[in-house]
């Protein structure tokens, strides 16, 4: 078992060989403190049955290492810990939203109340991907900054504009889906 200062080691190693392995290594150095602050989280919560802080890391590693292809490019420790958090309050909402659409009823016509969240993140990938053909740079810069969480310095240095220009790309990529989404 890894401590919190080497976390910061296997985050080096991690950016610097982009592979599986060492991303495993960095949620493993991290999965104490990790539960810690899934019980913090979960304090706040009403009740979650049986799903517990070590249920909730393990989706948030299902989510982060196994989904994303961009582990490597975590900045720092308070950087990993920060997308972590931000991945466990968004599966505390979406637990909530969905055990809330349960208890919602049906109209007098028999047709749900509410849309899915289900349908509505099919609907979002969708038009993600349309915005990937159209303007690939906005998806990357969208991309870096709502699934990777990295400051505008980051990303501009990731893709290699200055901050304005890729706030500016970020504010046409968000303006285009919103207008697709209403």
């Amino acid at each position: 078992m890894h401590d919190l200062t080497s976390l910061t080691h296997l985050i080096r190693r991690m950016q610097a060989t982009k592979d599986r392995a060492a991303a495993e290594a960095v949620f493993a150095a991290a999965a104490g403190h990790l539960r810690l602050l899934a019980g913090k989280l979960m304090a706040s919560e009403p009740a979650t049955g049986s799903f517990g802080a070590s249920d909730l890391v393990q989706e948030v590693y299902v989510q982060k290492a196994m989904r994303l292809g961009g582990m490597h490019l975590i900045a720092n420790r308070q950087h990993f810990f920060s997308l972590m958090i931000r991945g466990m309050r968004q599966i505390l909402i979406d637990r909530g939203r969905k055990r809330r659409a349960g208890k919602r009823c049906e109209s007098n016509f028999g047709e749900s109340v509410a849309s899915t969240p289900d349908a509505e993140l099919v609907m979002l990938r969708k038009l993600k991907t349309r915005l990937l053909e159209l303007d690939p740079l906005g998806h990357r810069i969208l991309t870096l900054r709502m699934d990777h969480g990295l400051t505008w310095e980051e990303i501009a240095a990731h893709v290699g504009l200055n901050v304005s220009r890729c706030r500016t790309e970020y504010s046409h990529s968000i303006h285009w889906l919103r207008k697709r989404i209403r």
